[in-house]
């Protein structure tokens, strides 16, 4: 808001302090105050403040009174938003969002444990099956090899030694 556009001020208090807080510096004065553009919204947020510190004065922890003190400021600047809810206690809706935060963060941390669970566990079968198979490859590759090669070493020393009776047996 630019200077220009304040038509109402109001002056808060007034303090004063060394210049850096050195008491061989000059004193410098502090001005607090508050402007508004007319003179109804500077009366609005008297009023208002007013009404504060009589209910502040009455319980000092009264939050719903605080609550709607601060929305009455606010409707005094023009804010047209519904007026608080009384739930007692203002920090009541940042837990709960943090308790769902805590809760759903629990259960990724949980699925994604049972999913790396289940991917090893699918990972070792895969490896036993390969190690099966190439134990079995192995195992008929060899067989399979043998058997021709003790067919010919027998049928070989068959003819050599002349266990053949006929020449139909000596041709098979």
């Amino acid at each position: 808001m630019r200077t220009g556009n304040v038509k109402a001020f109001k002056l808060l208090r007034v303090a004063s302090a060394y210049y850096r807080g050195n008491e061989k510096n000059p004193q410098l004065q502090r001005l607090y105050g508050t402007a508004f553009p007319n003179k109804t919204e500077l009366e609005a947020w008297v009023q208002a403040q007013e009404e504060l510190s009589r209910a502040l004065a009455k319980d000092p922890d009264n939050q719903r009174m605080k609550q709607r003190m601060e929305w009455l400021a606010r409707r005094a600047r023009g804010d047209t938003s519904d007026p608080p809810a009384d739930t007692g206690d203002p920090a009541a809706p940042l837990a709960f969002r943090n308790r769902t935060l805590y809760i759903a963060l629990l259960v990724l941390l949980y699925v994604g444990i049972g999913v790396g669970f289940g991917l090893t566990i699918r990972e070792m079968r895969r490896a036993y099956k390969l190690s099966r198979l190439k134990t079995d490859f192995v195992a008929n590759i060899s067989h399979e090899l043998r058997t021709p090669l003790t067919s010919v070493r027998l049928f070989a020393e068959t003819l050599r030694e002349g266990r053949a009776e006929g020449p139909e047996e000596v041709r098979e």
